[in-house]
């Protein structure tokens, strides 16, 4: 049976105000079909920038540690450029 293969478009952050005010903002990560989150922030941020960035470099951490997908292959081939023979 073949493994389900997720595209790293299909994961996303998602920064919520969770607390009372000053430091309320966690970052959240979702993929694709899952209604809870895979990873969240364990603690909380002063802004929803600062949650977010955060939340980012988070996903960004988590992608480099799946396999890259025949899919991903694909998406970064179709944006090289493509050089025109005359």
């Amino acid at each position: 049976m073949d493994k389900l293969h997720f595209d790293r478009t299909d994961y996303s952050v998602v920064v919520k105000n969770m607390a009372p005010l000053p430091s309320s903002w966690k970052w959240e990560i979702y993929r694709a079909g899952r209604s809870s989150p895979i990873k969240q922030s364990l603690v909380y941020f002063h802004t929803m920038v600062t949650a977010n960035r955060a939340g980012k470099e988070a996903l960004k951490q988590l992608l480099d540690k799946l396999p890259v997908s025949r899919a991903d292959i694909r998406a970064d081939h179709a944006r090289l450029p493509r050089e025109r023979f005359m």
